[in-house]
């Protein structure tokens, strides 16, 4: 009896650490593409704090790299980071070098001469797969930095969150019911959900029964779009050109204005995350999809994640 509970409680402690096993991220350094308009001890110690606050929020779910790890593969791989930042492969197959189930690659680049954009892309790393991406604009101060890197990893983490209207909207805020959902012509879907494939994204919205309704489908680029207040630029009608109504889907139409957005730009709507549209960017893998914050267009593979709204 002795020894089967011996054999027991070694059982319980070797199921016990495997269980508390989790997959390790690999946050890599910054990208610097803002041309020098940061400084290079900001972007140096934007890649520590990025890595800090990733142990610090996702310790639930990830064993974060240390700094060490990383140092310590890239002797091996006699290599240095600051030769290979801009390298997807590279940065890949370090991560597979100190083990790691996914790795973040980040950019920092510049809008104009006070506002940045961090653009930040989750990988998995045997698969070698974008599975989403997220961004935030700050301001170049150190303060703003702290602030855009928790919004990026709120984005990457993903959630499922109720849909709540801007503040800043001059529009008065709707109250619950079915008819206060509708902007223009458009019903939107009380929920949204997050971390999505496009073809999650599409079932999604045919499956779902909201206020009485059952003929719900992802909006189109357009119809994001008519719901941007305060950006002129990627409005219908503004500078961005990205438009199936206007059949203008393919990568000429997709340019500077419509990644950049602008500052005090916003929809209606409210979210976290990068929101599919049902619009392809043609001769592509990737559908545009919309950030709500600063009104921005952009693009994510048809296997990345994102957020989902439905319209009908």
């Amino acid at each position: 009896m002795k020894k089967i509970c011996i054999a027991l409680v070694l059982f319980l402690a070797v199921f016990q650490l495997f269980a508390d096993e989790k997959p390790k991220l690999a946050v890599m350094n910054f990208v610097d593409e803002s041309n020098g308009k940061l400084s290079k001890d900001l972007v140096k110690n934007g890649s520590k704090l990025i890595r800090a606050r990733f142990t610090r929020h996702a310790k639930t779910f990830f064993d974060i790299v240390t700094d060490q790890e990383n140092e310590a593969a890239l002797r091996a791989m006699k290599k240095k980071s600051r030769e290979l930042d801009r390298d997807r492969k590279f940065q890949i197959e370090l991560g597979k070098q100190v083990s790691a189930a996914k790795i973040v690659i980040s950019t920092i680049g510049a809008l104009d001469k006070s506002t940045f954009l961090i653009t930040s892309t989750l990988i998995d790393v045997q698969r070698g797969i974008d599975e989403t991406a997220a961004d935030a604009v700050f301001d170049g101060t150190g303060k703003g930095l702290i602030d855009a890197v928790d919004e990026i990893i709120k984005q990457l983490l993903g959630d499922t969150t109720r849909m709540n209207y801007s503040a800043q909207t001059s529009i008065k805020p709707p109250t619950n019911t079915a008819a206060s959902r509708r902007i223009g012509s458009l019903e939107w879907s009380s929920a949204y959900l997050q971390n999505k494939t496009w073809t999650d994204a599409v079932q999604y919205c045919r499956d779902l029964t909201d206020g009485g309704h059952n003929d719900w489908r992802l909006p189109t680029i357009d119809e994001w779009r008519a719901t941007f207040q305060n950006c002129p630029a990627t409005q219908p009608g503004g500078e961005c050109q990205v438009s199936e109504a206007n059949g203008k889907l393919d990568s000429s139409a997709f340019d500077r204005t419509c990644k950049a957005g602008c500052r005090n730009g916003f929809s209606q709507i409210t979210g976290r995350g990068w929101f599919w549209s049902s619009s392809g960017r043609l001769g592509t893998d990737h559908y545009y999809v919309i950030a709500v914050k600063n009104a921005r267009v952009s693009s994510l593979r048809v296997t990345g994640r994102g957020s989902v709204y439905c319209v009908r």
